[in-house]
């Protein structure tokens, strides 16, 4: 009965850790690792060769077992050796997969690195002593302790439990520091997070890794607890069961990884034991686990899909607290007198230029959406990029943020060349955008949207998580009242704790806006930023950028509304066939014969 129990104990800790590893990845990041059995595998095999002996020793010539390397090393250093092999494992795969490949071919790439992994194992009997795998593999601190058979399955529990419980506190760390948030705003929405400033592919590179770190601890404590390394054990099916037990429990969350770890591996087992053998197939009967997994996964999947225990949003203490100290043109139901700022006002170093585009070219196959286009901006004032559909408008906006590559030109901002930078390192230098679509991060609260943003978080990283905490906590205090001041500005405090995906299409631009600023941008990209939004809120939102103007602010706005154009901007770019056709204020262009049969005929 021990025995039993114990089984359940070690296979609930080792799983728990486990799905922690898995939720970081796939819960917070979003990556799809296929091959996630694999690393648990690589744990326990360099747990077991770290421990098993020379394979030139007495052990394994009397097993008949062959492998690369071994030895006898103090515990717990194969459980160190399990953790940092596995994380160098998924770094280098990590590298393969992420950086080179799109996302949704990422996971595809994943079970091609499974199969060629189980080919190796299966076939390269002199590395993992083939499918036989190993055997006679030392517990831990056994012989040391002088103790019976049952006390001693007391002792290993005991460690069990205190590793799931460290892993638990580092994975619960992790999910709620600002490195967790922006792993979940990379999840939500890769673009936006990248226009942010955030780094997305080592974001998940480094979600990969952590993952890999935690499969491994998983199985070093497994195979210490059967004392055999078998690679049939960790096939791709098994892969299937990890993922159907983080979606059951829960996805984003620890509590979700742990609970599902209980449902699948210890209570789907035990509830299986009450049903009676079905006919004489012994086949059908061992496939009941998997028949009642498949109907447990579709259920949740229609009537449950956020599992057991749904991911929970952020708080921070006194937030609900928060009262709006300003009463804008949202809140009072007045619209914004005509215009919205004196047109051509100058501030103080407005009129020199910030931004500029030379010969810009892309093309996109066999045909070309910017061509040869050359266009300045200038510091401080609003400028307009008109055209008709198919101008080139968006495609500008995206080579100026990074999105995007040019097949030629060069891109000029604040006297540095930026054409070949990424779009994260475009918004480190400065630049913020939005999009035509809403590109909010609609898992995470308005809040949360907020404090994705800010550049340089002290948290994104494990050394600042773990080795810096006041550090971190004292900026995410500072960046709490930033994103205080803007969302009572923007008239969305109210909001604060709503799920971004809940808020209307006038309310999104808004938040987009004011998420924006958060990175407290030199120049801010605008495409299309009232298309849909009602009278009331698109004047809220004119208003916002004729203040943000006069503060300073250098504005590029893409609009089709001619009006809003003659509305808000200084100067306005207008472009035809992918390039620059004519500029000037908006009153000139109306008298131009090229924009006439270009735009406005």
């Amino acid at each position: 009965m021990l025995f039993y129990v114990e089984s359940l104990v070690v296979y609930f800790f080792a799983n728990a850790i486990f799905l922690f590893g898995l939720n970081i990845q796939f819960g917070l990041a979003g990556v799809v690792n296929l091959a996630y059995i694999a690393f648990f595998s690589l744990g326990a095999y360099l747990a077991a060769i770290c421990s098993i002996g020379s394979p030139n020793g007495a052990l394994a010539h009397q097993l008949g077992q062959t492998y690369f390397a071994g030895g006898n090393l103090i515990w717990p250093l194969p459980v160190l050796v399990a953790i940092l092999g596995t994380a160098l494992f998924a770094f280098f795969v990590g590298k393969l997969v992420i950086r080179t490949l799109r996302a949704d071919f990422a996971a595809l790439a994943s079970v091609a690195v499974m199969l060629i992994a189980y080919t190796i194992v299966n076939n390269v009997p002199g590395i993992f002593n083939g499918a036989t795998g190993l055997q006679s593999i030392p517990a831990p601190l056994q012989a040391g302790l002088h103790v019976s058979a049952n006390t001693y399955s007391y002792v290993f529990m005991g460690i069990c439990g205190v590793f799931c419980a460290i892993a638990y506190l580092v994975a619960q760390s992790i999910t709620r520091s600002p490195l967790g948030r922006t792993l979940r705003a990379t999840r939500e929405n890769a673009v936006a997070a990248a226009a942010l400033g955030k780094d997305v592919t080592a974001l998940r590179l480094l979600a990969y890794v952590i993952s890999g770190g935690f499969a491994g601890l998983a199985g070093a404590l497994f195979v210490e607890y059967t004392t055999v390394w078998a690679p049939a054990a960790w096939s791709f099916p098994e892969t299937i069961l990890l993922f159907a037990a983080l979606y059951i429990g829960g996805r984003g969350n620890n509590h979700g990884a742990l609970l599902g770890s209980f449902v699948v591996y210890v209570g789907l087992d035990e509830l299986l034991r009450l049903f009676p053998p079905i006919g004489s197939s012994a086949v059908i009967s061992a496939s009941l686990q998997w028949i009642f997994l498949a109907v447990l996964l579709i259920f949740f999947i229609w009537f449950r899909p956020q599992g057991l225990i749904p991911e929970r949003r952020m708080r921070w203490a006194g937030v609900e607290s928060w009262t709006p100290s300003v009463t804008n043109a949202t809140a009072s139901g007045a619209r914004a007198a005509v215009p919205i700022r004196k047109i051509g006002q100058r501030n103080e170093g407005a009129g020199e230029c910030i931004l500029r585009c030379d010969g810009v070219t892309k093309s996109f196959g066999g045909a070309r959406a910017v061509s040869d286009c050359s266009i300045t901006v200038s510091r401080g004032l609003i400028t307009g990029l008109i055209g008709p559909n198919g101008a080139g408008k968006s495609t500008l906006l995206d080579i100026i943020a990074g999105s995007i590559m040019p097949d030629r030109g060069t891109v000029w901002f604040s006297g540095e060349d930026i054409t070949k930078l990424p779009a994260h390192m475009v918004a480190r230098r400065g630049i913020s955008r939005t999009f035509q679509k809403s590109s909010e991060f609609a898992r995470l609260s308005v809040l949360e949207n907020m404090m994705s943003a800010p550049h340089g978080q002290i948290g994104e990283s494990i050394g600042g998580i773990f080795f810096q905490p006041r550090r971190w906590h004292q900026q995410e205090s500072d960046q709490l009242k930033a994103a205080r001041s803007l969302l009572d500005r923007f008239n969305l405090l109210r909001l604060a704790n709503e799920y971004a995906g809940n808020l209307s299409g006038g309310q999104l631009r808004l938040l987009e806006l004011a998420r924006a600023l958060m990175t407290d941008p030199k120049l801010l990209l605008l495409d299309e930023p009232v298309t849909g939004v009602n009278p009331v809120l698109t004047d809220e939102i004119l208003r916002h950028l004729g203040e943000l103007s006069e503060e300073g602010l250098t504005i590029v706005l893409v609009e089709h509304e001619l009006e809003i154009i003659e509305r808000v901007c200084d100067t306005v770019l207008v472009m035809a066939d992918g390039a620059l056709l004519s500029e000037g204020t908006m009153t000139a262009l109306r008298m131009d014969q090229r924009v006439i049969e270009a735009y406005l005929a």
